[in-house]
């Protein structure tokens, strides 16, 4: 009796509420789908906004949409089944990655293998900068920023910003270094307190240190306490 005289129902109408919108095949076709859609989880809000804002396009109401020359044509006018209309998302996936330069190589650790896709890191980073709209060369904006205790960032550690300093004085004032982040989640064992290998300059001793930071062990350089 007690659970029965506290319960109450599980949602209740908002102020306005008006059920039955979806009142046409079509409509209740997308209601079906927003519904049960991810499993039968049905898509987020976000999602169906996103959904809306594509149905909107799709019958040609977008206010500023262009008229091409598909504008008119239905969906089975290009795909006529769903198989043409899969296969045509995979290929354009395909397209991508393969124009991406992405590669793919097994790696062996502790006896199991990962299957791994990457891209030349150089080459990469060479391509971001030449299509950045700004491009910062340097820790301090303008020039090298002194040591600091912040770590904000993997390039704010003592290893990256003294090596910058050291390049530029033994080059010129226009020289800089292109410092990689290597983002991974096993990169990341240090923040739950793992462990790497320290060659002692911070101080602490040979053996391990827990304050490795993310650039200096994807690059082997000493801990950012040494």
């Amino acid at each position: 009796m007690d659970d029965w005289e506290s319960s109450s129902p599980p949602v209740t109408k908002r102020k306005g509420c008006l059920p039955g919108r979806f009142d046409s095949f079509r409509l209740r076709l997308v209601e079906r789908f927003a519904l049960e859609a991810h499993g039968g989880a049905g898509l987020s809000l976000a999602d169906q906004a996103k959904l809306f804002d594509l149905l909107v396009a799709w019958d040609r109401t977008k206010p500023g949409q262009p008229v091409d020359a598909g504008h008119f044509l239905g969906m089975c006018d290009t795909f006529n089944s769903a198989t043409a209309f899969t296969t045509a998302l995979r290929d354009d996936i395909d397209a991508a990655v393969v124009d991406e330069g992405c590669l793919m190589v097994e790696l062996v650790e502790g006896g199991e293998t990962f299957q791994v896709i990457f891209r030349p890191v150089l080459e990469l980073a060479l391509e971001r900068m030449r299509a950045a709209k700004s491009v910062k060369l340097w820790s301090g904006g303008d020039r090298p920023a002194p040591p600091t205790n912040k770590r904000e960032s993997p390039m704010d550690g003592d290893a990256f910003r003294l090596c910058e300093a050291s390049v530029i004085t033994e080059n010129d004032e226009n020289a800089f270094v292109l410092g990689l982040h290597g983002f991974s989640d096993a990169s990341r064992v240090s923040d739950s307190g793992g462990m790497f290998g320290c060659r002692g300059e911070c101080g602490a001793g040979e053996g391990v240190c827990a304050s490795m930071g993310l650039v200096t062990a994807a690059v082997g350089l000493a801990c950012t306490g040494c």
